[in-house]
């Protein structure tokens, strides 16, 4: 599959995107809704009968707590870890519910429902391998349990692993009962992965006839009619799996199955508004399913419509039902917060709290984690003393200790509450920052390897030691930690790293299978082709990212590519094809004339030419310097005109006005560029060289350090900054020898990263 280029222009772009500050990624993951864990007040006189009842009545999040009461007085009656962790399933909380259902397992009579709980909570996760080892247990148990085999048949077929066990399900499940619906359908799914499309034909036609609109299981039907549109779709029959879908919709709008797999058939075609309408279909047929609700949201947020995206989130904050307007709460918190309106998310998630008047541990925890996102560290540690969860206090004192870069302190606290939570994944994600933070690096790895064994989706640990690997030149270890476990669902800039790796290596530059459902997203596309361009130009230079770009059909000259066409024009400059890249820039600006970027490109092109012809010294290049100088400013000046925040323009400027010796002038232009954009360090850089310059090392160095939050594993940049710090009489300090380290691990290896450490290991810290 060949695709399009489209990236930031720095190497450090993907990390940088992702620094959304170290705290966020608690509340994102667990903010999945931990709505779900609030308590419901004093449960003392609950008696495990009215438990029951309550639950039989449907009221789920009200038996949650006197529950917990029961689990935290070590209990050893394994109902009450069955009915825990169903009642945390039935509120979304899947992976708190994990550990109480696998209690439940141990007993041989609640073997069967908890591990059928457990096994759907797996497999509504996409954690197929985990779903089967607990169905496989079930089924050891009790073999003619039809909804075990089934759901062990979808999972086998969801995980592309052992589809001809799959199958064998399938059929053994029509032996136990032939009138199986869901049976009848997991066979025909497990022959249309085999390839066999003439037998699923078959088993299709065999009931073509059958009525999904009066079918006695709704589900049934949805999955039916589903089914019949995944047929034509293997088949590559594209229009009558459209018709297909298009009618099972109108009858099914709110069928979870059957809107997932929907959603990825209308991805893969990159029909993007379609999504869109089949998801505001969906949540106005199930107002208070959640997955929908956060689906349509984050689609509406990640095509920009963050707007339209909270109104959804606010709408269902209006429910009659305080579970899932608590929910929509939290659900608007992490999103406003995820937009950096940090103000509004901490009011959001007051209502929560006004909404419960006896937080539970779990809620004052998420509270605290809000107020580290909106650096109100003081409240965060007086709250933290009133937690009753010790391994809470010394996560929250860390945290607040690695946010104020105070990492030894950071690492002592996340070791000792590691004691308490060693399997915790996002505090061992903590602790490797914290290592990172005093320079060892050892160790730093070993706790991201921990944090992705105890829950590779809680955190981006993957990312961050995929890109470790990566700096430090061991690409295959690389590639190895990003594909973990390819259960778990990738995000792009996951896939945009593994793509640049690839193409460096000079892979094959299509797409693999499991990052096609990433790179069809809305707006992933082009950046995805534009990391293989970038590792193209890494492994064979220009001439290879060129070749990639120019083999792809694509239109450069369209807006929604201009990222492209910025690494295009720099790639020509770069392969020594300077009036190309003019050329390629000029096309731009004549079918856009009011587009500020193409004005910018163009600029930087003419700003390139301008340097080659003074790199000749020929005299007949003097008048082209110039020229082509005078008209790059001119560019400038119209992209600054029509958008003042055009980082690309603004970062132009500068280097014109550098070129001119304006210094103080350039570096405002610089400062402005990164303000705009800053997961492009280069106008950073280009500042602190000025400043430099201009005897002011102590921006200087403070700049250097946004460098490396954005790039932690940049050595050229530690090794700048420990120069600075050596120079002034710091070498000696742990920051100095942190980033001596860096330095040297990361190819930034120099005389004053050498010295520190030599200094360092001839007089260790007492620490």
């Amino acid at each position: 599959m060949k695709m399009t280029p489209a990236s930031p222009n720095s190497d450090d772009s993907v990390l940088a995107r992702r620094q959304i500050r170290s705290s966020r990624i608690l509340l994102n993951t667990v903010t999945t809704l931990l709505i779900a864990l609030i308590g419901v007040g004093c449960s003392d006189d609950v008696t495990l009968d009215d438990v029951r009842a309550m639950q039989a009545a449907g009221q789920m999040k009200t038996s949650v707590q006197p529950l917990r009461d029961r689990v935290d007085a070590k209990t050893d009656d394994p109902e009450v870890y069955f009915l825990y962790g169903r009642a945390l399933s039935a509120i979304n909380e899947y992976d708190a519910a994990l550990w109480p259902l696998r209690r439940a397992m141990e007993s041989e009579d609640w073997l069967v429902p908890a591990g059928m709980q457990f096994a759907n909570n797996a497999f509504d996760t996409g954690n197929n391998e985990t779903a089967i080892d607990a169905l496989d247990k079930v089924i050891a148990v009790s073999p003619e349990e039809v909804s075990a085999i089934v759901l062990r048949a979808r999972a086998r077929v969801e995980s592309r692993k052992n589809i001809e066990l799959a199958l064998a399900d399938a059929d053994l499940a029509l032996e136990i009962d032939p009138d199986s619906t869901a049976a009848r359908i997991a066979r025909i799914l497990a022959l249309l992965s085999l390839e066999m499309v003439e037998e699923a034909g078959e088993a299709l036609e065999a009931i073509e006839d059958f009525a999904f609109e009066t079918a006695p299981e709704e589900a049934d039907s949805a999955r039916f009619c589903g089914a019949r549109a995944s047929f034509a779709k293997e088949k590559g029959e594209s229009q009558v799996a459209d018709e297909r879908y298009t009618r099972c919709l109108e009858l099914f709008p709110g069928a979870e199955i059957l809107v997932s797999d929907a959603i990825k058939f209308y991805e893969g075609k990159r029909d993007t508004e379609r999504v869109l309408s089949i998801l505001e279909a969906a949540v106005e047929d199930a107002p208070d399913l959640r997955t929908f609700r956060i689906g349509l949201a984050m689609r509406l947020s990640g095509a920009g419509r963050v707007d339209d995206a909270l109104d959804v989130l606010r709408a269902a904050t209006e429910s009659s039902n305080p579970s899932i307007a608590g929910g929509a709460w939290m659900d608007l918190a992490g999103l406003l917060i995820e937009f950096d309106r940090i103000d509004e998310g901490l009011e959001a998630f007051d209502k929560v709290l006004e909404a419960e008047p006896n937080p539970s541990p779990e809620l004052l925890f998420r509270y605290a984690d809000v107020l580290l996102i909106g650096e109100r560290y003081d409240e965060a540690l007086t709250l933290a003393e009133s937690m009753k969860v010790p391994a809470h206090q010394f996560l929250i004192r860390g945290r607040v200790h690695l946010e104020r870069k105070e990492y030894a302190e950071a690492l002592a606290e996340f070791s000792e509450g590691l004691q308490a939570w060693p399997d915790n994944p996002v505090a061992r994600y903590y602790a490797a920052l914290a290592a990172e933070g005093v320079g060892d690096y050892e160790r730093a790895v070993e706790e991201f390897r921990y944090s992705i064994r105890a829950g590779a989706s809680q955190t981006d640990a993957r990312l961050r030691l995929g890109r470790l690997h990566y700096a430090e030149g061991a690409l295959g270890y690389a590639i190895v930690i990003l594909r973990h476990d390819l259960n778990i669902p990738f995000d792009i800039d996951m896939a945009e790293l593994e793509l640049e790796i690839l193409a460096t290596q000079g892979r094959n530059p299509a797409v693999p299978e499991h990052l096609l459902s990433v790179v069809n997203r809305p707006g992933a596309w082009q950046r995805a082709v534009a990391a293989i361009a970038r590792g193209a130009k890494l492994g064979a230079g220009p001439a290879g990212a060129l070749k990639y770009i120019e083999d792809t059909p694509i239109d450069l000259t369209e807006v929604a590519n201009k990222l492209l066409l910025r690494d295009y024009v720099r790639y020509l400059a770069d392969d020594g094809r300077v009036g190309a890249s003019i050329t390629a820039a000029e096309a731009s600006v004549t079918a856009y004339p009011d587009e500020a970027v193409f004005h910018a490109i163009l600029g930087m092109a003419l700003l390139r030419s301008s340097r080659a012809d003074a790199e000749t010294g020929a005299d007949e290049s003097a008048e082209n310097v110039v020229a082509n100088l005078v008209k790059a400013k001119a560019e400038f000046d119209r992209a600054i005109e029509l958008d003042a925040n055009e980082p690309y323009a603004l970062a132009g400027a500068g280097l014109v006005a550098q070129a001119a010796d304006k210094k103080e002038t350039a570096l405002d232009y610089y400062l402005r560029a990164d303000a705009a954009d800053p997961s492009d360090s280069a106008p950073l850089q280009q500042a602190i060289d000025i400043l430099l310059e201009l005897g002011r090392a102590e921006e200087a160095e403070a700049n250097l350090e946004k460098v490396l939050e954005r790039n932690p594993y940049s050595g050229p940049a530690a090794l700048k900054l420990l120069e600075l710090r050596v120079a002034r009489g710091a070498g000696d300090e742990p920051r100095s020898v942190a980033l001596a380290n860096l330095a040297m691990r990361f190819g930034g290896k120099g005389p004053a990263a050498a010295k520190v450490l030599k200094a360092r290991s001839s007089n260790p810290s007492p620490n």
